[in-house]
């Protein structure tokens, strides 16, 4: 495979209109950041949305960007990051800081690059309409199903009740043996596809926790004291379903999606959690092939637990990035003044 770029290139996002499906965010366009990752050659998703799984193919890139240059105006942390993914025809070597060029223009402080799209706009009120398009378009494909045989309305039933009954508990199963086993996480952190299959979830077949259709690449983050992660998809709701389970309701609504990538300390103070100031908070959008799952840090008072006792305190959010775990809160825990029915 030939690469144009290689790890810790500088690299600027292409400002090009598009006229169908892309899945290159607007906020990113016009912005430079550095190449800190290397992915596959994949069909490119100006292909891949008609169907065309044989169409053009090319390399894929992860790319990090400081959170003041793609949100000048918003007074963020200068050691805040967030990283996302590009085909390669999207990137371009880092633009001329000549005086007068439409790039050099926009890091003066011209927003005519970036404003123009429309996930840049995060100051506007955000309306969640009671019908998406995407419900729309679900239910028409259904019926279109149904009609034709394929399954019938029950069978839809029946899926649905078992597909929102999976949990978490393949990625708690992860962080557990990842923290009572420093040997797993090193092939954890290496290889994340590899070390899922040693606690029962394969990413390429369908095992009760996915299909194949939620996997092309997986990249486990590391929590530390210097670095906080936190998973998002701006473009739709791109979740690690078969560790995960179903993404809960607040992940897809664009009150997240739209402002984590901006002002992610607030959002996550909005969560509960406070990151602190000399803590880098690095945001993982997964708008193409790759998806991410956060590994928390080890909670203290926890030296001797089994690793099926760890399990019981690794949540679902934790695993997102908008939470820690805690030892006083389990995944069956129920929230204060909340009850259970017998």
């Amino acid at each position: 495979m030939n690469r144009k770029f290689k790890i810790g290139d500088k690299v600027t996002v292409r400002d090009v209109p598009s006229l169908f499906h892309t899945r290159t965010q607007g906020y990113t366009r016009g912005h430079t950041g550095e190449i800190v990752g290397l992915r596959p050659e994949w069909v490119i998703p100006e292909d891949e949305a008609w169907g065309r799984y044989e169409g053009r193919r090319e390399p894929f890139y992860m790319v990090r960007f400081k959170q003041r240059e793609l949100w000048p105006d918003d007074g963020g942390a200068e050691i805040d990051m967030l990283e996302t993914e590009f085909s390669e025809s999207w990137l371009e070597p880092q633009f001329s800081e000549v005086p007068g060029t439409r790039f050099a223009d926009a890091r003066a402080g011209d927003n005519s690059v970036s404003d123009s799209h429309e996930h840049e706009d995060a100051h506007a009120p955000i309306e969640e309409a009671e019908t998406s398009e995407f419900d729309i378009l679900e239910t028409a494909i259904r019926e279109l199903c149904i009609s034709k045989g394929l399954f019938s309305a029950d069978d839809h039933r029946r899926f649905m009740e078992w597909y929102d009954h999976i949990g978490p508990m393949g990625g708690s199963r992860v962080v557990a043996r990842a923290w009572a086993d420093p040997q797993y996480k090193t092939r954890l952190l290496a290889d994340s596809i590899a070390a899922c299959k040693e606690v029962g979830v394969d990413w390429m077949q369908p095992t009760g926790q996915g299909t194949p259709s939620d996997f092309t690449w997986l990249v486990v983050c590391e929590n530390t004291p210097q670095l906080h992660n936190v998973i998002v998809c701006t473009l739709c709701s791109c979740y690690p379903r078969p560790l995960l389970g179903p993404s809960p309701a607040w992940y897809e609504r664009p009150s997240y999606r739209r402002r984590i990538v901006r002002w992610p300390r607030q959002v996550l103070a909005e969560f509960g959690l406070i990151v602190p100031p000399d803590t880098e908070v690095r945001v993982h959008d997964s708008n193409q092939k790759t998806r991410y799952m956060v590994l928390p840090m080890r909670p203290s008072g926890t030296d001797g637990w089994s690793e099926k006792r760890l399990t019981s305190i690794v949540t679902r959010d934790t695993m997102i990035g908008v939470a820690v775990p805690r030892i006083d809160w389990t995944t069956s825990s129920a929230p204060p003044g909340a009850t259970r029915s017998a």
